[in-house]
C-alpha cells in the first residue's frame, strides 16, 4: 500500500511553510487547476458512491496510483474529500463548495472547456 501523507491548510498555518513538512502544499498550488478538472471528470462520481482507498479508486478508474494520490491529497487539503486514517479510504465531503466545483468544472461546462484550452 502507498504511504499516505497528511497535509492540510491548518497544518501550514500552525507550522508555516516548511519544505520538510508541507512541501506538497506548494506543489498542489501550482497544479490545482488541472487536478481539479480531473477530479470532477473522473473521480468525483466513483467516490460519491462509496469511500475508497487510492488503490481501489485507481483500479476502478484505470488511473495510476501515484498521480491519483496527489490529486486525492489536494482534494483533502481543499476540503472536498476526507481521509479516514484508520482505513486509508477517501470519502466525499458534501458541501456547497463541492457542488459549485462540480457545476463549474464538469466536462460539459464552458468554464472547464476554457480552462482545458489554456
Amino acid at each position: 500500500a502507498m504511504a499516505v501523507y497528511r497535509a492540510t491548510m491548518a497544518d501550514a498555518v500552525a507550522n508555516g511553510i516548511d519544505l520538510s513538512s508541507n512541501a506538497f502544499m506548494i506543489i498542489h498550488g501550482w497544479t490545482a487547476g488541472p487536478l481539479l478538472l480531473e477530479f470532477v471528470a473522473k473521480l468525483l462520481g466513483p467516490l460519491s458512491k462509496r469511500p475508497m482507498t487510492a488503490g481501489e479508486l485507481a483500479a476502478e478508474t484505470k488511473a495510476e496510483e501515484g498521480p491519483l494520490a496527489i490529486t486525492l491529497r489536494t482534494c483533502c487539503i481543499l476540503e472536498y474529500l476526507d481521509l479516514d486514517s484508520a482505513t486509508g479510504k477517501y470519502s466525499v465531503r458534501r458541501s456547497e463548495e463541492l457542488d459549485e466545483l462540480d457545476t463549474y468544472l464538469r466536462p460539459t461546462s464552458s468554464i472547464a472547456e476554457a480552462l482545458r484550452s489554456i
